[in-house]
């Protein structure tokens, strides 16, 4: 979990090729689902362009084919969901209904100015159409004000780890493995 531009997507990543897992992201499930030529897609689409979050009802259907595949048997590395207790509490409720549970929650954190300024320069990168300066503004909006709570819901549990998410792409995964071998 963090804010955008905290580089949640190139960590999972990482992370779960470390661990050999599958890496399930929101966003990714987002996009496809915003292509997609159906009621579904065109719904998800008028929010994603917005900068708001997808209606649970649509991505929490899509991504629980992810987590109850086969795939994600021995587990999975969750990127960018859930964002809030409204999507916390079915997230968790499904897994101990299928005999998983969470176990660790990482953090990267990563003041705002920076995170904009990554955004910015990852438009022109990467071309991304859903990184305009109002869909940024916009869901960091939304990440302060909804976020904040499941991560004290998660460090209440004992599984919320937090890392500086500053420092260069090597740097932070340096931060998370030592802080995931840690407390593991």
């Amino acid at each position: 979990m963090g804010p955008q531009g905290s580089g949640k997507s190139t960590q999972a990543d990482l992370l779960a090729k470390k661990l050999n897992l599958l890496r399930i992201s929101s966003g990714d499930i987002a996009r496809q689902l915003i292509n997609e030529d159906s009621e579904e897609g065109r719904k998800a689409w008028e929010y994603y362009n917005r900068g708001e979050l997808i209606p649970d009802e649509i991505l929490f259907a899509r991504l629980k084919q992810y987590f109850l595949s086969p795939q994600a048997a021995n587990g999975f590395v969750l990127d960018g969901y859930p964002r809030n207790m409204e999507q916390a509490i079915p997230f968790e409720e499904m897994l101990k209904n299928n005999g998983k549970r969470m176990d660790k929650v990482i953090l990267i954190n990563l003041p705002d100015e920076v995170g904009i300024q990554r955004m910015m320069s990852r438009i022109s990168k990467e071309n991304r159409s859903d990184d305009t300066p109002e869909a940024i503004k916009t869901r960091l909006g939304i990440y302060h004000q909804q976020t904040q709570p499941i991560l004290d819901y998660y460090r209440r549990q004992g599984i919320l780890s937090e890392v500086d998410g500053s420092g260069t792409i090597p740097e932070v995964a340096a931060l998370i493995d030592k802080n995931f071998d840690d407390k593991n």
